[in-house]
């Protein structure tokens, strides 16, 4: 018997080989994005059950000393924030100059005008005094 065999294209423009090629990809691609929705849904379940274990935990340590507790996080923030504020103090912390100083003056006296300009004359009168 003998085959037919044909390079004819389709009508559309593609040939079989092109149509089954694009078709694999997208399965391909179809299954990449399939498997990681369930990576990340098992890892969030994952998170979840840690989470809500070390949820239980900490209330089964709390319970009974719920005052003790408020006073260590009050504590523990309290401590944390000094050494923060500390930290950050330190870096601003700088000599002032005649040049700052005038400066600062220099904006006062410039937003003090502004002001006056906005307010009725009697208030002008006791505030430039």
């Amino acid at each position: 018997m003998a085959q037919n065999v044909s390079n004819h294209r389709r009508p559309n423009g593609r040939g079989q080989s092109a149509q089954s090629g694009a078709a694999a990809t997208d399965n391909q691609q179809q299954n990449m994005a399939s498997s990681v929705r369930d990576a990340a849904s098992q890892l969030a379940d994952q998170a979840s059950d840690y989470w809500s274990e070390g949820r239980d935990q900490m209330a089964e340590c709390i319970r009974g000393r719920e005052g003790t507790a408020v006073l260590m996080a009050a504590a523990a923030g309290l401590g944390i924030g000094l050494v923060v504020g500390a930290s950050l103090g330190r870096s601003h912390r700088q000599q002032l100059s005649w040049r700052d100083r005038v400066t600062a003056e220099g904006f006062g006296r410039r937003l003090m005008e502004r002001i006056e300009s906005m307010i009725p004359d009697a208030l002008a009168d006791h505030f430039s005094k």
